[in-house]
């Protein structure tokens, strides 16, 4: 199935590698990687001691919008857990001040702007050492 015909196979390279939310003074942050493969990750991190990590994966069914089919949910020294969630967005991509900034219409991981950072993701599988898969 094509993303012309409604499935969610298309991936925009542009959004490959490593966000974070742009600062605004709050006591969290947000972080996104987006692979290659169509896997993913969000941390969510916060001044109370969370570090939640969910593990995604991803699709542009058309240009502009954005699926994250969340898979596992997981917190520091925990076992990830299944979920079965869905995000779906539109999205652009901009220069701002010579930074790369994705901004979403709706918020993802808490957040609607993100600033490229350093670092690339092959696979959701490298993100966090913190978690352990289901049953192992």
């Amino acid at each position: 199935m094509s993303a012309r015909d409604g499935g969610e196979t298309a991936l925009d390279p542009a959004l490959f590698g490593a966000w974070a939310d742009e600062p605004g003074g709050a006591m969290e942050a947000s972080e996104l990687a987006f692979a290659a493969d169509g896997t993913g990750r969000s941390r969510l991190t916060n001044a109370a001691g969370a570090d939640d990590l969910t593990r995604f994966r991803w699709s542009c069914p058309r240009p502009g919008v954005l699926v994250l089919r969340e898979e596992t949910f997981s917190e520091p020294g925990g076992t990830a857990v299944p979920v079965d969630a869905t995000v779906r967005t539109a999205y652009r991509i901009d220069q701002t001040e010579g930074r790369t900034v994705l901004r979403f219409d709706q918020p993802v991981e808490f957040a609607f702007s993100y600033i490229r950072v350093a670092g690339e993701l092959r696979s959701a599988s490298e993100a966090a050492p913190h978690t352990t898969s289901p049953g192992g």
